[in-house]
């Protein structure tokens, strides 16, 4: 049975861009940083009456800066928005950035109505085929596509590993009335549900844990596919069970305390060369997370490696022995489960001493030293 018309119901037919607006805002959507031009004011519009805050920025690039920056602080899509041809292109530098820092982002721009595209030369550019290289997936608003277009590009944005994706809006669809709308209507908006993830491997979770009972003096590196509070936990049982030093990448900051003693620093940034030096002469590295777009230099320890990811290894920037691909905290869990009463590989006053050398490396000043200097 065909979903009833909004007008059967006594509904005022919405627009496409309310009903984006709508999409977006049941994803927890609340903002919109972007800077507008007159093919794109109808779907500010609708996002407005969807109920979109619209953020003004002097200029398109940082309109994609500040959407991934919320983005990567929340966990929502980030969204912004440009006009078509330079308004675009000037979008572009922003949304390369979500896409190296896995940020998930939807970045719309306006683009000639369909009818004049082909015989247009004003400000015309493949913007598609531009946004092509630093987004996950491109596409096209439609009238008859425009609910299921956006909801298919958020699951992408959010789809591990996260990134955007570029929707293109000719500038004389947003004002069209939604055929889609009727469904939603009689359904209501739903809020969209995380796509599921394998299951965790117990062989593998089984080898991981005889890798560590073998191990001397393993580490812990733990990246930004790991920073979520449950993961956390987990990983900080796991590091005071065993009691292994964590290292973090500057994206996982705070996935594990900065100021627990097992704590040793966060890699490519202060410290680093010590960090390295660390990670040279272990014999055993947990790599939880760590996605290798946030490191700046090729891996050369040589000791065995665990990876436990959302994704397998396909990047190869490190090999590993033992792969675990699945929900990490699930995939720490089954591998704690493995292990038994854990037995520590590194007393407390040998990671202080590796504390205390890194911050001697890093501090300029000591403490006795800025005490003359008062």
């Amino acid at each position: 049975m065909a979903a009833p018309a909004r007008s059967d119901l006594g509904l005022t037919e919405p627009t496409v861009a309310r009903l984006v607006g709508e999409r977006l805002r049941a994803a927890g959507v609340r903002y919109v940083t972007g800077h507008p031009g007159g093919e794109v004011v109808d779907l500010i519009e609708g996002f407005r009456q969807a109920g979109l805050e619209f953020v003004l920025t002097r200029h398109e690039t940082p309109a994609a800066f500040m959407a991934e920056a919320m983005a990567s602080a929340s966990g929502i899509p980030g969204v912004c928005l440009a006009t078509l041809g330079p308004g675009a292109t000037n979008l572009v530098t922003g949304v390369a950035q979500a896409y190296l820092d896995r940020a998930p982002l939807i970045a719309f721009t306006g683009q000639l109505p369909a009818d004049r595209f082909e015989i247009t030369t004003h400000q015309k550019l493949d913007l598609q085929a531009l946004f092509a290289p630093v987004t996950k997936w491109q596409a096209r608003v439609s009238p008859a596509n425009a609910g299921d277009l956006t909801e298919r590009a958020l699951r992408v944005a959010l789809r591990p590993r996260r990134g955007p994706v570029y929707l293109e809006v000719p500038s004389d669809v947003p004002r069209h009335a939604a055929p889609e709308a009727g469904y939603w209507v009689q359904y209501g908006v739903r809020r969209m549900a995380p796509e599921a993830m394998s299951a965790i491997d117990p062989g593998a979770a089984g080898a991981a844990a005889n890798l560590l009972h073998e191990s001397r003096r393993p580490l812990i590196v733990a990246g930004m596919d790991a920073n979520d509070e449950v993961t956390s936990t987990r990983l900080v049982a796991l590091a005071e069970e065993w009691s292994i030093p964590v290292i973090d990448s500057p994206k996982a900051k705070g996935v594990f305390p900065s100021d627990h003693p097992l704590f040793l620093g966060t890699i490519e940034m202060l410290g680093t060369g010590k960090l390295y030096e660390l990670l040279a002469s272990s014999d055993l590295v947990f790599m939880v997370g760590l996605d290798p777009v946030e490191l700046d230099r090729d891996w050369t320890a040589p000791g065995k490696v665990v990876h436990v990811g959302i994704v397998p290894n396909d990047d190869r920037y490190y090999r590993d022995n033992v792969e675990i691909v699945g929900p990490i905290h699930e995939a720490l869990d089954t591998i704690r489960s493995f292990c038994g009463t854990g037995t520590a590989k590194w007393t407390k006053a040998e990671v202080k001493k590796i504390r205390d050398e890194i911050k001697d490396r890093t501090l300029p000043w000591t403490a006795a030293e800025l005490e003359k200097v008062k």
